[in-house]
């Protein structure tokens, strides 16, 4: 299992009710150099954990990362190289 992240409280913007009808999350600096993963994200109960089963109201959704598991990938010319100029089919 993965490193649980809880984030400091975020500040809405003050609005009546119904007044939101949608928020975007923006997550920056998701490692994605090793294993891939799955993030679920739960608002407002910061003892959500692995077991917290996403039918909980506080359930916001998740997202997928498709990790690079460390490994160089075979089409790069070196390391941090650029892309070789071909195309392929798949």
């Amino acid at each position: 299992m993965g490193e649980r992240y809880t984030s400091d409280p975020i500040e809405l913007p003050k609005a009546g009710p119904g007044a939101v009808s949608r928020a975007d999350l923006v997550f920056y600096g998701v490692d994605h150099s090793s294993s891939s993963f799955i993030a679920r994200i739960f608002l407002d109960k910061p003892d959500a954990d692995a077991t917290t089963p996403i039918d909980d109201h506080s359930y916001a959704g998740s997202f997928t990362i498709f990790g690079h598991g460390g490994a160089r990938h075979p089409l790069r010319t070196r390391t941090h190289g650029t892309w070789p100029d071909q195309s392929l089919a798949a």
